[in-house]
């Protein structure tokens, strides 16, 4: 029998963590623990699910920001420069 317990425990989907311009702290889920609803706002815009976790994210100057969403992307995985479709999918994930 599936157990999403068992499943959850044994995910190894880390957060990404970096420090900001303060000097705090500031952690952005794996892209495979989101929803499927905040998957499909990330496809549409990334800027959306950045500021549902972290929005004081959404004042930092553009270089800044494209940097923590490039070493977000590439921490879960993902190729930064390509639409790869929603994180939950196969190709998302590095699979072929």
């Amino acid at each position: 029998m599936l157990d999403l317990r068992t499943l959850q425990a044994e995910a190894e989907n880390e957060p990404f963590e970096f420090i900001d311009t303060k000097g705090r702290r500031v952690r952005l889920p794996h892209l495979r623990s989101l929803t499927p609803r905040q998957a499909l706002a990330l496809d549409r815009n990334e800027l959306d699910v950045i500021e549902e976790f972290a929005p004081d994210l959404m004042d930092l100057p553009g270089y800044m920001l494209e940097a923590v969403i490039k070493a977000w992307f590439e921490h879960c995985g993902i190729d930064p420069g390509k639409s790869q479709g929603s994180p939950h999918s196969s190709k998302r994930r590095g699979r072929k």
